[in-house]
Parts: structure tokens; sequence; C-alpha cells
């Protein structure tokens, strides 16, 4: 009985120390005002190339979400009321017409501005899946119609990034149709490659094999042929996700 008073006694003494030092706590919040808001863009260790980094879109009211692996940004057909900018992880797009399975349309990653589908009929033309954690900016198409209407040089901008989107979707295409598997998957290569800092070494692949083979336009067992082939060859090396492309493919890895 007496340890059960006792204990009584202990929680009463808890509740009310936290219950003062919660006092203390908002007290102080409402004599120093709100914090200052931190600027994650200077953390960031893409903040020199990201476009989202500039005086503009800095304007903007962002929300920072962190998607895990597997969930959905969006879903084709689904109303527009928000685009995303990457700034950590890796998402995919892809898209799907009556009768066909899905078509990998792109690969996201961070400085990478997703959604932009949308400004077309007010709906997203593709689905984002996220691929592995990650930490993104999200805008919604309110707060940018009403930035929009106070900074022109929002509109500029935003042409910019779909002008970027669309080359590089039509170069995709136009590969898929004129170059030897291999070129396309070196050429891929190559664009990863040029995403990640000089002094990395290799880059890693956030994709499943079967996504990238969509992606390329040929089967999972041709990827996998075309892979072994390549680190025979001492084009490439490979250490599961791992790929380190060779500066000159003329060259072996282990000569160069």
């Amino acid at each position: 009985m007496l340890t059960i008073t006792i204990y009584k006694i202990m929680v009463y003494l808890c509740v009310r120390r936290f219950k003062q030092s919660l006092s203390i706590f908002m007290q102080r919040n409402r004599k120093m005002g709100s914090p200052e808001k931190i600027d994650i863009c200077k953390l960031c260790p893409h903040s020199q190339s990201c476009k989202a980094n500039n005086d503009v879109f800095k304007k903007l009211e962002k929300t920072m979400i962190t998607p895990e692996k597997g969930n959905f940004l969006f879903k084709q057909g689904e109303t527009f009321d928000s685009f995303y900018i990457m700034c950590q992880g890796s998402a995919k797009a892809e898209c799907k017409t009556t009768g066909n399975s899905p078509q990998v349309l792109e690969f996201y990653h961070p400085c990478d501005v997703i959604g932009l589908c949308g400004f077309g009929n007010g709906s997203y033309q593709e689905t984002a899946q996220i691929m592995t954690y990650s930490r993104i900016y999200k805008v919604s198409k309110k707060d940018f119609d009403t930035a929009l209407a106070h900074s022109p040089a929002l509109a500029p901008l935003m042409f910019e990034l779909l002008g970027t989107s669309m080359v590089r979707r039509q170069r995709a295409l136009s590969e898929m149709s004129k170059l030897e598997a291999e070129e396309r998957f070196l050429n891929f290569l190559k664009a990863e490659q040029s995403g990640v800092p000089k002094d990395s070494n290799g880059i890693e692949l956030s994709m499943s094999r079967t996504d990238l083979a969509n992606y390329l336009g040929v089967a999972v067992e041709t990827l996998s042929r075309l892979i072994k082939n390549l680190s025979q060859k001492g084009v490439i090396e490979v250490n599961n996700r791992h790929i380190s492309l060779c500066v000159n493919t003329n060259k072996s890895c282990n000569a160069a």
C-alpha cells in the first residue's frame, strides 16, 4: 500500500513538473516570437545546380514532405493541384495507355521538378512514384498562381523547365528508335553520371532492372546480358547497384 502511495506521489510530481516546463517554454516562445525559417537550399549539396535555388522560386510557399519508397506523389488522371521539387531521393514517372502496361517515361533525381505535366489540361498525364526515401518540396497550384500574379518572372522560368523536360523526353524517344540497345544504355549511364559530383566514384542506380529495361525499351534479360557483356569488356565496373563508367568507353576501366 505504501509503495502504491509513493508511486502516485512520484507520478503527480512528474506531471506537475512537465506542466511547469511547458508553461515556461510557451512563455519564452511568446517573448521570442516565431523562430526564423531555415533556408534548406543553403544546406543542400545540389544547391549550385538546382534551378529551384533562385530568388524567384524561393518566394514560393513550399512544404517539405518525406515520402517513403513506393508512395505516390500523384497518379495519372488525378486533378492537378501541386508540383514538386526533388531535394533528396529519386522517383519515376510512368504513363499507361488503354490496354497496355505502364511505360516508364523518366527518372527523377535531386534538382528535378515533378508534375509539370499537370499544367496542360488541369490533370496529371502520368503517375509519379517514389523509388527511395525522399525529401521533396511541395508547391500547391493555388500558391503558385498567387505568386505568379505578383512575380511575372516565374512564367519564363516555368517555360524553361517545361522545355527542358520536353527535350529530355524527345531525345530518349529518338534514341529508342535509332540507337542499338547498348548505345542507349551507355547514353543513359552518361546522363546519370553527369548528375553526380565529379569526384564521385560511379553512380548508384535507384531504379529496378525491370523499370530500367522498360525505360530503355528492352527486355530485362537483354539488359542483364548488356551489363554482363560491358562488364566483361571492361567498359563498366559493376558492384550490385553501383556502376562505374569509364571516361572513354572505347577503353577498358582497367586500362583507364
